[in-house]
């Protein structure tokens, strides 16, 4: 009954593996709401006289709004980032200097987001123009790249406890297998032999995954936890076979 246990809790991470291979970058952590701001800014600069001066100046208003909310949205981005960072389970000394080098660069992002926003209030119209594009080009320059290194990471990180449970449990089962003394050549024994072989390859690309990340390396990285975790799936699978295997040949 304890190999059915412990391959019955197989099943459940090969289920929840399957279902969240990567390959899948997060949703954008960041959403900013502008209500109907943009739309307000569409229609005033269709008006019939560009200099108006009250024209200007409710477009200035809107300009203005906007970048507060774009400012505000986006450091609480970076703050929110700051905070998933913090999950991160590392102890080799390149992987803490990773994980503080992006933690210096977010703080970098949150106070470029934090001292704009004080200078919002004093823009003229070019300057609140000048200040939206600014906002753009940080963002693809600076900050989806960021996000990108943190979610990879995160990915990786989320997967550990798949590593670490099945370690554990493949552990027991060959354990209570060891009690049958089945010879070398029986089928179960073969297939177990099969799995751990394919377990223990997928445990080192995992482990050479992070150390991709730590050397800033971040798309060989993702490749390799990408790789790790079909790995750990077809390892998975071949425990299910001892399962169907198990239930025929042994008194369970």
């Amino acid at each position: 009954m304890k190999l059915i246990r412990s391959l019955s809790i197989i099943l459940g991470l090969f289920l929840a593996l399957t279902t969240s291979l990567p390959g899948t970058v997060h949703a954008e952590a960041g959403f900013c709401d502008f209500g109907t701001k943009v739309d307000e800014l569409k229609k005033i600069q269709t008006r019939v006289n560009p200099d108006d001066s009250l024209g200007v100046l409710a477009e200035l208003k809107i300009r203005k709004d906007l970048l507060k909310i774009s400012g505000g949205c986006l450091r609480k981005n970076a703050e929110d980032l700051d905070s998933q960072l913090s999950l991160v389970r590392t102890t080799t000394p390149e992987g803490k200097a990773f994980i503080e080098w992006i933690h210096r660069q977010i703080q970098e992002n949150i106070g470029f987001y934090s001292y704009k926003e004080t200078q919002i209030d004093t823009l003229g119209l070019k300057g609140a123009k000048d200040m939206a594009k600014e906002f753009a080009a940080r963002k693809l320059q600076a900050d989806d790249q960021l996000e990108f290194i943190i979610q990879s990471i995160l990915d990786w990180n989320s997967n550990q406890v798949l590593f670490e449970t099945g370690a554990k449990r493949f552990s027991d089962i060959k354990k209570t297998l060891d009690a049958f003394k089945l010879p070398a050549d029986h089928e179960i024994i073969v297939l177990e032999k099969e799995a751990v072989a394919i377990f223990q390859e997928a445990s080192l690309e995992n482990q050479n995954a992070w150390k991709d990340f730590a050397n800033h390396e971040v798309d060989a990285g993702r490749e390799k936890t990408k790789s790790s975790l079909e790995k750990l799936a077809k390892a998975y699978t071949v425990f299910l076979e001892i399962s169907e295997v198990s239930k025929k040949t042994l008194p369970l």
